[in-house]
């Protein structure tokens, strides 16, 4: 049931953003403001994997589980009540203590968190083995969680959700964590 309810964050943010996106801008200057400039105002992905391919559980081999503590075997979220959330899958340590998930989202561009990035508290944008990568988190991240977004392709996404044990926040960063996941689970991805 944990790992249900901690799955469903990652989908819920997705499902915020894109709502959000929807509903259009506060009307004040600093929601307003552009990103950075870049080339066409797109999203360019140099090596583009195709996270939709695989099952989503496939996403952490069973390797990368282990480097980052969790169980091998994740748990796909199949019980949410919105059919247009992405499917979402989560693996748990063997307490159940510390939780990480991914959710592939087709369809959507990295630029929507570049767009929105005054709606999140913790806002960095980054590479992870050469691919653009946001953390878009609306708490503070060393409250224990961390939502990062990795650009696998100009129309596509993948997000991350890690929840650290309690008595880790605070002390180890949620987003090292979840950037490690990336790191150790991409190379396995196919090529789009």
């Amino acid at each position: 049931m944990k790992m249900r309810l901690k799955s469903c964050a990652l989908v819920a943010s997705a499902t915020v953003l894109t709502a959000g996106c929807a509903a259009g801008g506060s009307g004040s200057p600093e929601a307003q403001q552009q990103p950075p400039e870049r080339p066409g105002n797109s999203i360019s992905v140099s090596n583009p994997k195709n996270a939709a391919g695989p099952e989503v559980c496939q996403l952490l081999p069973p390797d990368a589980a282990a480097q980052v503590g969790v169980e091998p075997n994740g748990e796909v979220d199949d019980k949410n009540i919105n059919p247009d959330a992405p499917d979402t899958c989560a693996w748990e340590s063997s307490d159940g203590s510390l939780s990480v998930s991914f959710a592939p989202v087709e369809g959507r561009s990295l630029q929507a968190y570049y767009d929105t990035k005054n709606q999140y508290q913790t806002y960095e944008e980054f590479e992870i083995s050469g691919h653009p990568a946001v953390i878009a988190t609306k708490d503070d991240t060393m409250n224990g969680s961390c939502d990062v977004w990795v650009a696998t392709k100009p129309d596509q996404v993948v997000g991350s959700t890690v929840f650290l044990p309690s008595e880790d926040s605070g002390e180890v960063d949620p987003c090292e964590v979840n950037k490690k996941m990336f790191e150790l689970s991409m190379p396995s991805w196919p090529a789009a």
